[in-house]
């Protein structure tokens, strides 16, 4: 999981938090949970990406998908597609272009 910045939600962000991941628990499914929990976090402070490294570095969703365009542009030789999977090889490197794409984004620390 990305954080944006550290520190603790307020009680409202809170309240908005656990009724979304309430019901994310309902419909659990690995693959569906992970994407469901990207889409309900969208709008919390704090929580900006919640998965796998792997799934950052191919799957087709608008957080992942400019993350990915930014590693390309600033650490790699940019492929024909721009937001083209990362090859395993290359997840070192990304790991090492996260914090700067987040904080390029205006998320603050991680």
């Amino acid at each position: 999981m990305l954080l944006a910045q550290v520190g603790s939600l307020d009680e409202q962000q809170l309240e908005i938090a656990r009724e979304r991941f309430e019901l994310l628990a309902e419909q659990f499914d690995d693959q569906l949970m992970i994407e469901s929990m990207n889409d309900l976090a969208e709008g919390l402070r704090y929580i900006v990406w919640f998965g796998p490294l792997s799934l950052l570095a191919e799957l087709h969703e608008p957080f992942a998908n400019d993350m990915r365009r930014f590693y390309w542009e600033e650490y790699a030789e940019e492929p024909d597609d721009p937001e083209a999977p990362v090859p395993e090889e290359q997840w070192g490197e990304l790991l090492e272009a996260i914090e700067e794409y987040m904080a390029h984004q205006g998320y603050g620390g991680i």
